[in-house]
């Protein structure tokens, strides 16, 4: 009936917290978003600045080294020895001794070569490194690697009077010797900047000591004079030419480090969001709180209604505001369901007891019904047993004793034989007599007598018992009870036979008896048989049902009915592979 109503999944002062700190949380991302890309693109703007000024500052550090190149083909062309060797072309010793000195004096020079202009040469130093160029202009030639190092040369024209007699050509080696102006380099545009320089065409870069690998693919740098801005993903850097020379200086930062003031902004702004987001779903949550709690003493005390707890109530109802009214209307009418239910209440409790009542008496009825139809067609049975069996019976019983009497000296086959019709002969009779005691149950003749003398007379028609183990556990002090001890021998021993039988050739019994209460004796009979299964055990005391090859299933039947008409019971108790313990309850003489 109550299953429509929902449970509580998510409720409001939890879910409005979180539409807060939700709604916080996306405007202060937005904020920290819009200011990360802000500082970005100032801090792009700003490194991309501060290396285009690096790089001229490092172009002008260069720029005079490479404009004392003419300076030195002027004093070259000037010296005798060096002019004679041009005007006549014949090497001596002074030209050589000229070309060693200038070998020496130039800085990083590997190669010092003098060129006349119809071709012929003189060199000092590594004489693989010739080179040639025409015009009246001085020439710097592109970065060629050897190795680990780097090598360029240079070329001024020797001039002679009016006219260009040859060229002086130096071959120079980028190498440690440079480690002085590297560091000076490195000062003037800040440790965090790499500094490059390089051919042109990206062929060959070099720290200005050594080798360096490509900073970037030839294919992205510019091909326009002046200087250039370029950035990727990982690198700002800006390429400015070096001018008078086939170079190019290259200025950059990783981007990482250029945008670390962003990202350490980013992270402080992030905290401090988080911390905003932290402060103002604490701050909605206490207010919700103590918003709904009235609301949640009203839902709580919905439910316990709903539930059937009709004495629930709502707690705050001190408030004077629209809360407070709803919970004295809502105590008020749970007031008026709780009177409502209780009188359904005890109305539906007298009907199911009259019902009840009707029920009992008409099972009752039914089965007084049932047991006459059962005892009309018992005793009809019964007569005509007693009419055409027990007298061929005792016919029988007759002949089996004069047989016995008049045989001195039987057969083993003939006593056994005669064995057999005995025992058949007083089953048969035992079947008739529970046909008879079931259908003409007649009234006990009640006598005083002790528990322990009716138990052990009928333990002493047993016969031998084998290798089953009978005990005993009767206190003397036990009240004498007052039945017909016929009748209920005969229920002890129907119990004492079953409990044989369920055993087998093993096994043990035990009779015992204890005072249950004032007025009641109980005597139970234990057996260590395999235990009655539970389909068995609803049907035991039903007339006619058996579960045994011989019999018609009425001792237990028969065992009842005495027991009841004598003022007792008989119930019983089985475990399956534990036993079975029959419980037969009689009124002591004092009752």
């Amino acid at each position: 009936m109550w299953s429509a109503i929902p449970t509580r999944v998510s409720p409001l002062r939890i879910r409005l917290p979180t539409v807060v700190a939700a709604l916080l949380a996306v405007c202060t991302a937005g904020v920290v978003t819009a200011s990360y890309q802000v500082v970005r693109s100032s801090l792009t703007n700003a490194t991309a600045e501060r290396l285009h000024s690096a790089g001229e500052r490092v172009v002008e550090l260069l720029a005079p080294s490479i404009r004392r190149v003419p300076v030195d083909a002027r004093r070259v062309a000037s010296t005798p020895a060096v002019a004679r060797w041009l005007a006549t072309g014949r090497s001596d010793a002074a030209i050589q001794t000229f070309l060693d000195s200038a070998l020496h004096d130039t800085p990083q020079s590997v190669a010092v070569v003098l060129a006349r202009k119809n071709g012929d040469h003189v060199v000092a130093g590594d004489t693989s490194q010739t080179h040639a160029a025409d015009g009246a202009a001085a020439v710097t030639g592109p970065f060629v690697a050897r190795g680990d190092t780097v090598r360029y040369w240079t070329s001024s024209p020797l001039v002679v009077g009016a006219d260009t007699a040859g060229r002086f050509i130096v071959v120079r080696s980028m190498s440690a010797a440079n480690t002085a102006a590297t560091t000076l380099i490195r000062n003037l545009v800040g440790k965090d900047v790499s500094v490059l320089i390089g051919n042109a065409d990206g062929s060959q870069w070099t720290d200005f000591v050594a080798a360096m690998p490509p900073p970037i693919d030839a294919a992205l740098l510019p091909k326009t004079a002046g200087s250039s801005t370029i950035q990727t993903a990982s690198t700002i850097a800006v390429v400015t030419p070096l001018p008078g020379t086939p170079w190019i200086v290259w200025v950059g930062q990783s981007v990482v480090t250029a945008l670390d003031p962003a990202t350490s902004l980013v992270r402080r702004l992030t905290l401090l969001a988080a911390a905003v987001v932290l402060l103002g779903a604490l701050i909605a949550w206490w207010t919700i709180r103590h918003m709904t709690a009235p609301l949640d003493d009203l839902m709580q005390a919905s439910e316990a209604l709903a539930r059937g707890d009709y004495q629930r109530r709502v707690e705050r109802t001190t408030s004077t505001d629209e809360m407070g009214r709803v919970a004295v209307a809502f105590n008020a009418m749970a007031e008026k369901i709780e009177a409502h239910h209780h009188e359904l209440e005890v109305q539906v409790w007298d009907r199911t007891v009259a019902l009840e009542k009707a029920i009992y008496d008409l099972r009752i009825a039914q089965e007084e019904n049932v047991r006459q139809e059962r005892l009309a067609i018992l005793g009809q049975l019964a007569g005509g047993v007693g009419h055409e069996l027990r007298n061929p019976l005792g016919v029988m019983t007759n002949a089996l004793y004069v047989l016995e009497s008049v045989i001195d000296r039987p057969d083993p086959m003939v006593r056994d034989y005669l064995g057999i019709l005995k025992g058949q002969i007083s089953l048969s009779e035992k079947i008739v007599s529970d046909l008879l005691d079931y259908a003409r149950t007649r009234a006990p003749n009640s006598r005083t007598i002790s528990v322990d003398t009716l138990v052990r007379h009928q333990v002493s028609r047993l016969g031998p018992l084998g290798d089953v183990a009978l005990s005993y556990d009767i206190p003397p002090s036990l009240p004498a009870v007052s039945v017909d001890d016929v009748q209920i021998g005969q229920v002890l021993f129907n119990l004492l036979t079953n409990a044989m039988q369920s055993m087998g050739d093993t096994g043990s019994i035990v009779c015992s008896a204890r005072q249950d209460g004032n007025d009641t004796v109980a005597l139970a009979v234990s057996d260590s048989g395999p235990g009655i299964p539970p389909d068995v055990a609803r049907r035991i005391f039903e007339p006619l049902f058996t579960t045994k090859a011989r019999g018609l299933g009425l001792g237990l039947t028969v065992s009842r009915m005495l027991a009841e008409s004598n003022g007792g019971s008989l119930t019983f108790e089985s475990t399956l592979g534990r036993g079975t313990t029959f419980t037969l309850r009689l009124p002591t003489a004092a009752q």
